[in-house]
């Protein structure tokens, strides 16, 4: 590429993210240099407001303003797709040692991002060997892929909660499920029902009964009520959609396999 082309693109591309303090690049308009700093701003706070709606309800409009300028201003974005920008805005604000957010506010802004990518996120294979109505407890489980576990600090969920409020005093768990329409749906879980479902993904090659077996002896939780608990908890998230069936284990795992429960 011809050098002197390539730094006309550094100069247009610093003019269009701070065109007060930027150097206008020799032949260009100012006006229409304006407009497309403008348009390119527009487009970047569109998408931002559009995923943090929370976050930004959290701030003075002055300060989202400075906060997004400022991103916009500073951020270099490696990526041509919009549909990244909003991670590279959380990344940019876990950088900012100065800018006074709280630790709600912060996790918030964790929350409706991963909310956001879930929502946006491609159609997802399944697993080669989804039986819909397979045996949870023989088989392995198979979580939906748009399924999400989330675990913060503080009830991110609750629209009356205040970002600015301290952490709670027990951790919130909660499971991020896109349904058919696209919308995100939130089911609170227990610290036990999170680890279920983390432990479910972790262990692709284990029945659910195992997996059920070893939830029990990580809580130390007595085996026949937790036992009877989780199965049924298997079988609710099964018709809620967050489990989606089972695979059948292969023959020589299946025959080798022992009952975990005496």
């Amino acid at each position: 590429m011809n050098p002197d082309f390539r730094a006309l693109q550094h100069q247009f591309a610093a003019y269009i993210r701070d065109p007060d303090r930027a150097l206008l690049p020799e032949g260009c308009d100012p006006g229409r240099m304006r407009q497309y700093h403008q348009l390119f701003f527009n487009n970047f706070d569109g998408v931002l407001e559009n995923t943090f709606v929370r976050f930004k309800a959290s701030l003075t409009s002055g300060q989202w303003a400075i906060l997004t300028q400022m991103f916009f201003r500073h951020t270099p974005q490696h990526s041509p797709f919009l549909a990244d920008v909003p991670a590279r805005f959380t990344d940019f604000l876990a950088e900012q040692e100065d800018l006074a957010l709280t630790p709600g506010q912060e996790e918030l802004a964790a929350f409706e991002l991963a909310a956001f990518e879930l929502r946006s996120a491609e159609d997802l294979d399944l697993p080669t060997g989804l039986d819909p109505v397979g045996d949870l407890r023989a088989g392995h489980p198979i979580v939906n892929p748009e399924c999400l576990l989330f675990e913060s600090d503080f009830p991110v969920h609750d629209k009356n909660w205040s970002p600015t409020n301290k952490a709670a005093t027990q951790p919130t768990f909660l499971c991020l499920l896109r349904d058919p329409e696209g919308l995100i749906q939130t089911q609170v879980l227990s610290a036990a029902s999170a680890l279920l479902l983390a432990l479910i993904d972790e262990n692709p090659e284990a029945s659910g009964t195992e997996i059920i077996a070893q939830l029990c002896q990580q809580l130390d939780l007595p085996v026949e009520e937790t036992r009877h608990t989780a199965q049924a908890q298997l079988e609710t998230w099964h018709a809620d959609r967050i489990i989606l069936g089972a695979s059948p284990l292969t023959e020589a795992r299946t025959t080798s396999s022992v009952n975990p429960f005496p």
